[in-house]
C-alpha cells in the first residue's frame, strides 16, 4: 500500500504536469491563431503582421493582436 506522503507527492506532480500541458496547449493555440491572421491578411492583400503588444511598461502582456 502506498503511503499518504507518497500519494500526496504524486497528486502534486500530476497537477503540475496538467498545468504545464494546459499552458503549452494555450501557447500553441495562440501561435496557430497568429499564423491564421497573417495568412488571412496576406490573402486579402493587407500588409502587416500579428504581434503581441509590448507597450505595457513592465506589466504582463495582455496577449492582444495588433495590425501593424
Amino acid at each position: 500500500m502506498m503511503s499518504k506522503a507518497r500519494l500526496k507527492l504524486l497528486k502534486r506532480e500530476v497537477k503540475e504536469l496538467r498545468r504545464a500541458r494546459s499552458d503549452q496547449l494555450l501557447r500553441d493555440g495562440v501561435a496557430v491563431a497568429r499564423r491564421t491572421v497573417e495568412r488571412l491578411m496576406a490573402a486579402m492583400g493587407l500588409r502587416g503582421s500579428a504581434r503581441q503588444d509590448d507597450d505595457h511598461h513592465g506589466q504582463q502582456p495582455q496577449g492582444t493582436v495588433s495590425i501593424v
